[in-house]
């Protein structure tokens, strides 16, 4: 079977975040155990609606057969066992849960491009960060004395791994429907002699948060092991030097 396109993510209710691909067949959505499709829904019957492809017009539809709460596409409320053509930022509306019809994005789509530029002379420290084409600055100022940045690789280093975690917890609370109102990450380890790589590199992080403790800790223990810049070096990521460029005066 060919890999899916299309796949339903939920964009509010208490699986928010959850993505559901859809293949060529048919998917019974609702709190049932045998649903294909399981969503929490309080108001949901066990069996709501479907979405089923299909061959004569290769493409989804939505099937509704719910006869006690109403199943809304976009702004349209739905009649009961009523059929409808599916197209990509349809949004299915079932009490306070959404579920956004979408296509799956490519590799290439996926993939970010980021990119840091550092251009120093003595007296002189710029520093332009890029995320898929969209450049910002950030401001760190040159040694007070000789040339170089006043803050070393190292120090960037720890930055990028407390900013990653930082900005992931706020993005996993989002998915879990966690109100953070404050993320402390303190990074620290140890560099040797000059060529040698860090060792003992730890961190520890302070969270409050509108959520059980319980809750909170699942999360800061989830975000470790989703946290991008942490995994790229746990697997050891092989960096290039694949351009020199000499200006002689």
């Amino acid at each position: 079977m060919a890999q899916a396109q299309y796949r339903l993510r939920v964009t509010a209710g208490p699986d928010e975040g959850q993505c559901f691909d859809l293949g060529y067949d048919s998917y019974t959505v609702g709190r049932a155990e045998d649903a294909e499709i399981r969503i929490r829904e309080s108001q949901s019957p066990r069996r709501r609606f479907a979405v089923v492809w299909s061959e004569e017009t290769e493409s989804h539809w939505l099937d509704v057969w719910s006869h006690t709460n109403p199943v809304h596409l976009n702004d349209r409320r739905c009649a009961d066992d009523e059929r409808h053509p599916l197209m990509e930022g349809d949004l299915i509306r079932i009490g306070g849960t959404e579920l956004l019809y979408e296509r799956i994005p490519s590799e290439d789509e996926k993939r970010i491009r980021i990119k840091a530029r550092l251009e120093n002379a003595p007296g002189e420290n710029r520093v332009a960060l890029t995320t898929k084409d969209r450049t910002h600055s950030i401001e760190i100022p040159p040694k007070e004395e000789g040339s170089g940045s006043s803050a070393n690789g190292g120090e960037l280093l720890f930055l990028a791994l407390a900013t990653c975690y930082c900005n992931d917890v706020y993005r996993e609370a989002a998915k879990r429907g966690i109100g953070v109102e404050r993320v402390e990450v303190e990074v620290e380890g140890d560099f040797g002699a000059e060529g040698e790589p860090a060792r003992n590199i730890s961190y520890h992080v302070r969270v409050v948060a509108d959520a059980p403790e319980a809750a909170i800790r699942e999360l800061l223990a989830y975000t470790d092991t989703v946290a991008e810049v942490q995994n790229t070096l746990r697997v050891g990521r092989r960096v290039a030097l694949n351009r020199i460029e000499v200006s002689v005066d």
